[in-house]
Order: structure tokens, then sequence, then C-alpha cells
């Protein structure tokens, strides 16, 4: 995940199986006037006749309703190669995309943000700019994935993965260096909030995906099924991109005062993202290296648990959120701050019913879908949200900060999480082996490495105070509400009669019942928000 702009930017292109969303073509260029597919029109820039609230909320209905047919179909398909693979397979996976995205975070300026963001966005010549150092970038990066595969094999020589990491991560590599070919008019048409077609292709992308990933998995299990799927996802949007979408045809190009823009927004994204990349994935690695492959598969298979929640709002805040805050510190400067805390406020609802979810329903989930071998991973999925929670709180706010063009506020946050995550990893299982005994110290290690997503998080509520853009009090609030609310869920099933003898029952009715309550408010919410 990019750090600064909050996209998964293809940094899990192999566990998830959702490639890069590329970029996108201003509407305000966009030559052929019919409608896009899903009745918004195309030629909406610069009249823009829709309200900024309007686009809001219809791009955040179509993220919502399309991102989560996404998760459906990932969720299912991770049951399915769960089958077929082991968690070691996983454990592998899990560095290759380590790695992988490392090489990312040397790289990422920010372009996206920067056509997003920037005045000229819908410009030629910026679009075409932006698109030749894209496509600059993702050469590098296929280089960087060449370059690291021996270092990485050197250092993780003693595991029985090694060889296979080997091979794997120049053929990982190849999917930045697809993605960096595609149109920008991806990225445009996020620019100005028109996300039907584009959400759809990204879900068309990642059910190829899948299919590819499961079809070459029962003929042969192992992790190269995986990469093989991701690479025809890659291939699909790159095509998609270009033939299927309408908008400016793209062409090399290198001004020099577009390229000194770009680079001078993206400074601090570039040191951002490093930090962010060391600091959300710095706890795989760890955990192959003071234990092995097959606790890092389960404990890979809860963090995509915990991980939903943060998606589906990396997304809304990436499509509707920033778009929206970029445009209104453009235009109206001085509604910010109502427009940020309204918009934020209905993301939190949001946020405190998918964390309920996971809370209560991750283990009985796992318990009931998964084989017996994975089913350490639901008590790993509840620990892990409380990291997961706060890692929610820093994304529904630190798009204010980018929106207004402060990015060093996010670097510096992002390095204090990768130092106490670092810390807290090695002192949280030593306590936990030395007080508690659970094995390995694994739950210690999961409640330091959460420590880290705190003490970031900290770093963005000191960040909004000095711009003027308080939060402390609402987090404050909203993370009492959810303590509240999964308290309940779980303690309350204990005292029904005859708990341990059925306790997937009794945790599953308090599972719905909580969770349905929670919905039902936090759709309430929404609904009152947007009328």
């Amino acid at each position: 995940m990019n750090g600064a702009s909050g996209k998964s930017d293809n940094s899990d292109l192999i566990l998830s199986a959702v490639g890069a969303g590329g970029s996108v073509v201003a509407p305000a260029l966009v030559a052929d006037p019919r409608p896009d597919a899903l009745g918004a029109p195309l030629d909406c820039a610069p009249v823009e006749p829709l309200s900024l609230k309007a686009r809001a909320v219809r791009g955040s209905l179509w993220t919502v309703l399309l991102f989560g047919a996404g998760q459906v179909v990932r969720v299912g398909s991770t049951l399915v190669l769960a089958r077929l693979l082991t968690p070691s397979d996983f454990g592998t996976l899990a560095l290759v995309t380590v790695f992988v995205t490392a090489v990312y975070a040397f790289a990422d300026v920010g372009i996206e943000q920067a056509i997003i963001q920037n005045p000229r966005g819908d410009e030629p010549v910026f679009l075409n700019t932006a698109w030749t150092l894209h496509i600059v970038r993702g050469v590098l990066l296929w280089l960087g994935c060449c370059a690291i595969a021996l270092p990485v094999y050197w250092i993780f020589r003693d595991k029985a993965n090694a060889r296979m990491l080997l091979a794997m991560l120049p053929i990982a590599g190849l999917n930045p260096l697809i993605s960096g070919f595609n149109a920008t008019r991806l990225i445009s048409f996020k620019r100005h909030m028109q996300l039907g077609r584009v959400t759809l292709f990204e879900l068309a992308q990642q059910m190829l995906t899948v299919a590819v990933q499961v079809a070459v998995a029962f003929a042969w299990p192992s992790p190269w099924s995986i990469i093989f799927g991701s690479l025809a996802g890659s291939v699909f949007l790159l095509v998609a991109s270009h033939t299927l979408m309408p908008g400016i045809r793209n062409r090399f190009c290198w001004d020099p005062v577009v390229r000194k823009e770009i680079l001078k927004f993206g400074k601090w994204i570039v040191v951002s993202t490093l930090f962010t990349f060391a600091a959300m994935q710095i706890d795989r690695p760890l955990l192959d290296k003071l234990l092995d492959e097959a606790w890092l598969g389960l404990y890979i298979v809860a963090i995509n648990l915990v991980r939903l929640p943060a998606e589906v709002i990396t997304r809304l805040t990436a499509v509707s959120l920033f778009p929206t805050l970029a445009r209104a510190a453009q235009q109206h400067p001085d509604e910010l701050r109502r427009v940020f805390r309204r918009a934020r406020s209905l993301i939190l609802a949001v946020c405190v019913a998918l964390t309920v979810g996971v809370v209560l329903g991750g283990p009985l989930f796992v318990t009931l879908l998964y084989r017996p071998r994975w089913h350490a991973a639901g008590p790993f999925a509840q620990w892990a949200s409380i990291g997961g929670w706060f890692l929610l709180l820093q994304l529904s706010a630190d798009r204010a900060l980018l929106a207004l063009g402060k990015t060093r506020p996010l670097a510096i946050s992002n390095l204090v999480s990768l130092i106490v995550t670092v810390a807290g990893a090695f002192i949280g299982r030593a306590i936990d082996g030395h007080f508690f005994g659970h094995p390995d110290g694994v739950i210690g290690f999961i409640l330091g490495t959460s420590a880290g997503r705190v003490a970031g998080h900290l770093m963005i509520q000191f960040a909004m105070a000095r711009s003027a853009l308080p939060i402390f009090r609402q987090d404050l609030l909203y993370s009492a509400l959810l303590a509240a609310i999964c308290a309940a869920g779980i303690g309350l099933p204990h005292f029904f009669p005859n708990y341990a003898q059925h306790h997937l029952l009794y945790d599953g009715i308090a599972c719905v019942t909580v969770c349905t309550a929670t919905c039902a408010w936090a759709a309430l919410n929404v609904w009152r928000g947007i009328r």
C-alpha cells in the first residue's frame, strides 16, 4: 500500500490478486461524447454540472458495490487456494509480495496523486509526460526485482523456500513493468470521480486473475499459480485501458516543466512510501526469519481478513475522499474543514461496522470454512484488528493532508510507525514467550506490530491539529464505540448456559446479532449524511 496515496498500487499483486488501477484521462479531453456504459457522461469537465457532493456520493456507491463484489471473489478464491496450497506456499508468496512491494516503494513518485491534485491534470502534455514517467518507473521496478533476487536468496538461504524466491522475484516483477504502460485514462476518470467503468474493469481484472490462479493451481498445486494469474490480470487491464476506454491516446512526452512539477510533488511521497512499506510489510520477513514460512502463511490469512476493511476504506478515500478534498482545497478552501469532518464521520461509521465484522466473524469464518491446519488464523485476526483499526483511522484522515499538498507529515508518521513496529515485534514476542507462553510468542509479536500503527496515527493526529483539522475527539469517540461493541459481542456469549459445548452456535448468534445492529446503525448514518 502506498502510504501517501492510500492505494494498493499492486503491492498485493500476488496474495490479493488485485492489479494496480493504473491511470486515467480527463473527461474534458474525451472526444467521444457518448455516455459511459453506466450512464455517467464522460465529457463533463470543465463544466461538471453535478455538485461535488453528488459526484462523491455516486463514486462512493460504485466503489462500495463493485469493490465489495471483488472482495467476495477474492475471499472465495482464497478458500479454494487454501485447499490446494499449503501454509508454506502462502508464506513463500507473502515474502515475494513483500520484496516486490519494497522495490515499488523506491520508485513511487506520486504520479497518480499528481494528476488528481494538480490543476493542470487535464492537459494532454501533463498526462503524456506522466505516462512516460510511469513507463520509466515500470522498467526500473522490473530491473529492481531482478537485482534483489540474489540478495533475498542469500538472506533466506537457510529456509526451504529460498530457491523458489530466487526464481519468482524476476517473474513477479513483470507486473509493474506491464502496469507501467496502462493508459492515463484510468487516473483521469478517478480525478473527475467517474468511477463506473474503471471499477468494472478492475473487477473484471480480478475475476480473470482468480480464474487463472485457480485453474493453474488445480493442474499444478504450486505458488507459481498465483503469480501466473496476477500476470494475466495485469495484461488484461493494460489492453482494456487503451482499447475499451474513451480518451486521449497516450504518446511519449518529456516536458521538463511538467516533469519538475510531478517530481516536486512526489519527493516526500517517495520517502513516505519507503517508510510505509517498511512499517506495513516488515512484520512478514521478520516473522519468517524468527519463526518459519508456515507461521507466516497462517499470519497472512489473518492479515488478509483484517485488511479487508482497510482495502475498502483505501479505495473510498482514494477515489472519493481525496479528489473531493483536493477539489475543495482548490475551489472552496474555507469549506475544507466542514467537508472533511462530515465525510470522515460517515467513513468512520463504515469502519466501525467493518471492523466489528472482522473481530466477531473472523474466527468463525476460519473455523467453518478452512481446514483445521488453518484454524489458528482466526484468533490471530482478532488480535491484529487492534492495529487494523488504527490503520483505518489514519487512512480516513491523512487524505486531507495530501489534498493540502502536505506530504512531509506522512513520511514522518510512517518513519515513527516503522521504528515502533520493529521494536514492538521483538519486545512483544519476548514478553509473550516469557510471561504468557503462546506458541513462539506469536500473539505478542502481533500486538507489538500493532503498536507501530498506533504510534504512526498519533503523528497524523498532531499534523492534522497543526493544519487546523483536529481529529482527536472524533477518533476517541469512534474508538470507544468500537471497543464497547466488540466487548459485548465477545463477552456476552460466555454467559449463555453450556457455552463450552456450544461455543460455535452462541458465538455465531452473537456475531449475527451485533453485526446486523452495527451495520444498520452505520447505514442509517451514511444515509442521513448523503441526503
